[in-house]
């Protein structure tokens, strides 16, 4: 995955969170009873737990679905959160905020680009505007 990919875009309609599109690398570890560890760096370096391959996929939509609603909850708001972790805002700020497009920051690295490719493409859509963000 070419960190140029890497992006979010956040949706939000009178200030309440309403969408989230990620696009990220993840990686997957198998763990020596079987079980699997999904790790997510670019939020914070979050990790889940899954019992199986299949459960994967549930297992990142549950952790990035949590760390949306976190942020909305007991934090100073998804944007804010994700540029103290490296995020930018690729787009200018605008006035009615309805939307956030987002990409990770990562200076050019070498390094970065190099661990950037060996990751999992991931893409991940959430609607909110049907459940009340916690």
């Amino acid at each position: 995955m070419e960190t140029r990919d890497i992006s979010m875009k956040i949706s939000r309609r009178g200030g309440e969170l309403v969408g989230v599109s990620i696009i990220m690398p993840t990686w997957l570890e198998k763990r020596e009873n079987g079980s699997f560890c999904v790790k997510l760096p670019l939020l914070g370096d979050i990790q889940s737990y899954a019992e199986s391959e299949e459960d994967v996929t549930v297992a990142v939509n549950e952790v990035v679905e949590l760390f949306c609603r976190a942020a909305e909850k007991f934090g100073k708001g998804l944007e804010k959160e994700l540029e103290l972790l490296g995020w930018v805002q690729s787009l200018p700020k605008a006035k009615n905020k309805t939307v956030a497009l987002l990409r990770y920051k990562s200076n050019n690295s070498p390094v970065f680009e190099s661990m950037a490719q060996t990751g999992l493409p991931t893409a991940l859509s959430f609607n909110f505007s049907t459940s009340a963000v916690c």
